[in-house]
C-alpha cells in the first residue's frame, strides 16, 4: 500500500457501481479504479467525487494485464465546501479543473503543478468574492508551466524594458508604448499591465487592498480573460467547455 495526496480532476462511471477517478497529485495525474462509488452509502463515495483533495490508499497491479491501480482506502481533506455552495465559484473552479485535465500532459513540474493548484483552490475556498480573479491569477501563470509563457521582459522591437505596453497574441511578445500600434496589438494600456502584474507578481503578494483594486476595473477583467482564452486556443488548440456552458447559463 502507498498512502498519497491528491486532488480528483474527474470522474466518470465504470460498469454499474464503480468509478473511475483521475486524481492529480506531485506525481501527475493518473487514473484509479474505485470500487462502489456510485453508492451513496458506501465508505468510497465521499471521497470519489470530483473537487476534493484527499489521501488515499493504493493497491499496486498484480500484473500487467490489470487496467487500473485501485483505491482501497481514503479520507477527505478538503471538500471546498464553500465553493460548492456558490455557483459562480463551483464553474471557476471547474473551468480550472478541466484546463488541469486537458493541458496537464504539457508540464513535467507536476510537484509546482500539484502546489499551486492546491494554493489557488484554498484561496478561492477562503475568499469566494475573488474567484474571478483567482481563476484569471493561475490561468495567467499557468503559462508557465505549460512551456507557452509570453515575453513580459523587453519591447521585441526596441529592445528596451521601460514603458512596456501591448502583448501581441501570434508571438508572445510585448511592445513598448514607442513602438505599439493598434493594429499589431492584442492585448494593450492598462489591460496589459494588469495582465503582466498577475504573471510576474507571486501570489502571496497579492494583498486585499490590491485585489480590491484590480477586481473595481471590470473592463481590464474581461480584456484579459477574453485574451487568455485565445491565448491559449492559438499556442494549445484549448477552449473551454465549461466557460462556454458558464456564458450560455447567463445568457439564459
Amino acid at each position: 500500500m502507498l498512502t498519497q495526496e491528491g486532488i480528483v480532476i474527474k470522474t466518470i462511471k465504470y460498469q454499474e457501481t464503480s468509478k473511475i477517478a483521475f486524481i492529480l497529485s506531485e506525481n501527475g495525474i493518473k487514473s484509479y479504479l474505485v470500487r462502489n462509488a456510485n453508492n451513496y452509502k458506501s465508505k468510497n463515495f465521499s471521497y470519489s467525487q470530483e473537487l476534493i483533495k484527499l489521501s488515499f490508499d493504493v493497491a499496486k497491479k498484480e500484473n500487467k494485464k490489470d487496467s487500473f491501480e485501485i483505491i482501497t482506502s481514503g479520507k477527505v481533506l478538503d471538500n471546498y465546501s464553500n465553493i460548492k455552495n456558490d455557483i459562480d465559484a463551483l464553474l471557476n473552479s471547474i473551468e480550472i479543473l478541466e484546463i488541469i485535465y486537458s493541458l496537464s500532459m504539457h508540464t513535467n513540474d507536476n510537484h509546482t503543478l500539484y502546489s499551486f493548484l492546491s494554493k489557488i483552490l484554498d484561496l478561492i475556498n477562503k475568499n469566494i468574492a475573488y474567484r474571478k480573479l483567482y481563476c484569471l491569477i493561475f490561468k495567467t501563470k499557468l503559462l508557465y508551466l505549460l512551456g507557452i509563457a509570453p515575453n513580459f521582459s523587453h519591447c521585441s522591437k526596441c529592445q528596451t524594458k521601460e514603458d512596456l505596453y501591448s502583448l501581441q497574441l501570434d508571438s508572445g511578445t510585448s511592445l513598448c508604448k514607442k513602438c505599439f500600434s493598434l493594429n499589431e496589438a492584442i492585448i494593450y494600456g492598462k489591460s496589459y499591465n494588469i495582465l503582466r502584474f498577475l504573471y510576474l507578481t507571486k501570489v502571496e503578494q497579492f494583498d486585499e487592498k490590491i485585489i480590491k483594486k484590480i477586481i473595481e476595473d471590470e473592463k481590464s477583467i474581461n480584456d484579459i480573460n477574453e485574451f487568455l482564452d485565445r491565448y491559449y486556443d492559438y499556442y494549445l488548440g484549448y477552449k473551454s467547455q465549461t466557460k462556454k456552458i458558464a456564458n450560455k447559463i447567463k445568457n439564459n
